[in-house]
């Protein structure tokens, strides 16, 4: 049987047993590393990122480009979770009043007195969250399928400049 091919821009499910959900957990700097290059061209709404301080967690909610499912030209976005542990204090930078869409460029780890450190995810347009945390642990979980979409990685990497004094 043949399936009509999808419109360009129009959702298209790829099978999970292709391409299974990934679960992924960071408990030191290199597996953060891991972490941030499946997290490389997130896109998330400020609205979607929390801290729970009694919980001592950050957590945010994404759609997180799928660099394993996307071939060529064919873009593939999961919705996505990732959740980070330990955290004493959270700080933002170079945020509006806006609540635009957000495209993450990094997550980096600084270590500040072992095993207590800093990860700042930084995006696009220059916005920061710096996570104080007593140690590195984190978890990436993919939510749903892996589905097209027409927003392609960004072109430029552009780090922005520290943002907070120490």
């Amino acid at each position: 049987m043949n399936e009509a091919a999808p419109l360009a821009g129009q959702a298209q499910n790829v099978s999970p047993a292709v391409n299974p959900p990934l679960r992924l957990w960071a408990l030191d700097p290199e597996d953060l590393a891991t972490v941030a290059s499946h997290m490389q061209d997130a896109l998330l709404s400020p609205l979607n990122a929390v801290w729970l301080p009694k919980q001592r967690r950050f957590a945010l909610a994404c759609e997180r480009l799928d660099w394993i499912a996307s071939q060529g030209e064919q873009w593939m976005r999961r919705e996505s979770g990732l959740h980070f542990d330990h955290v004493v204090r959270v700080e933002r930078a170079g945020f509006g009043a806006s609540s635009k869409v957000l495209q993450l460029v990094e997550i980096k780890f600084s270590s500040t007195t072992a095993p207590e450190g800093l990860i700042d995810l930084a995006f696009r347009d220059g916005e920061t969250i710096r996570l104080h945390v007593e140690c590195v642990e984190a978890c990436l979980r993919d939510l749903g399928e892996a589905v097209s979409t027409n927003v392609p990685p960004m072109s430029q990497r552009r780090v922005p400049q520290d943002r907070f004094s120490r």
